[in-house]
């Protein structure tokens, strides 16, 4: 007659049970939507009696724009390390050695599993943020926005902005902005200065793990006097896009992020020509 295999004594048992509920809701959480890309906040669009007061408007630009703010998954050991001190948290271990054992046991064996599964090799971290940093650089979202701007104004009809001179920007780059003075913008024929300013650019995400990362942008716009500096017009809009993990993002040299960066200039211009310039009502094509 065989022997009958010992059984786990009970708490091992409660233990792997609790571990692997853990393990299946690490593995149902990676359900998600891509989102679609929109301006979530701003403000009113700009009344014609004072949109009438902008006369010529100029356009300037930032010299140096907000960097990108990563996100980032946790990496292999990371994952161990945090899945492990979960695992031996959710214990609740209060019954002696034999316990305390098994739950080394059981959370150093779930944390590993995690790392291996779930964990995202820190090698993968580094080349995919290199693909995105590439990406940045050939796609900056704050030229985007300005380019389309002129743009959409141009297809229905208005005046472009006229840029400001690599010289005077340079000159306004340098004084902050409490002091400058904008009067010898009107010996150009400007009347009132826009200024396109990204104040905040980068991932977003809940969680630490591998979780889907949103693009999001932060973006004030100025409409300002040239002739005693009176701000008539200031907008935030704030962008939020699409999500994917952290490595889709910088799949085949980066696609689908360099997508989003257009997308981001796209809707962002949309929404800065249709407040400032062309209201929705007039019945302005942004699409494109």
């Amino acid at each position: 007659m065989s022997a009958t295999p010992p059984s786990l004594p009970p708490v091992f048992r409660s233990r792997t049970i609790l571990a692997l509920l853990m393990l299946a809701t690490a593995v149902g959480s990676g359900c998600y939507s891509p989102g679609r890309a929109r301006i979530v906040s701003s403000v009113a669009p700009v009344e014609e009696p004072v949109r009438s007061t902008f006369g010529r408007v100029g356009l300037f630009l930032p010299e140096t724009p907000a960097g990108f703010v990563f996100r980032y998954p946790r990496n292999v050991s990371e994952t161990i390390v945090h899945t492990a001190e979960k695992t031996w948290k959710g214990l609740d271990l209060d019954h002696g050695a034999e316990e305390v054992v098994t739950g080394i046991v059981v959370s150093g064996v779930v944390g590993l599993f995690s790392g291996f599964f779930f964990g995202v090799p820190q090698h993968d971290i580094e080349e995919a943020e290199r693909e995105l940093q590439k990406a940045l650089r050939e796609t900056p979202l704050q030229p985007s926005i300005s380019s389309r701007v002129q743009s959409y104004l141009e297809a229905h009809g208005q005046p472009a902005l006229q840029v400001i001179p690599p010289e005077i920007a340079a000159e306004l780059n340098a004084t902050a902005l409490t002091n400058r003075d904008y009067r010898t913008l009107a010996e150009l024929g400007i009347d009132s200065l826009m200024e396109i300013v990204v104040e905040q650019h980068g991932f977003d995400a809940e969680g630490r793990g591998n979780p889907p990362m949103t693009v999001q942008a932060s973006v004030q716009v100025y409409i300002t006097r040239v002739s005693d500096g009176t701000v008539l017009f200031n907008s935030p809009l704030e962008y939020r896009g699409h999500k994917h993990r952290f490595l889709s993002w910088a799949e085949d040299d980066a696609r689908k992020f360099r997508g989003e960066l257009r997308r981001a200039g796209r809707v962002v211009a949309q929404s800065i020509v249709q407040q400032v310039f062309v209201p929705k009502s007039a019945g302005a094509d942004l699409r494109r």
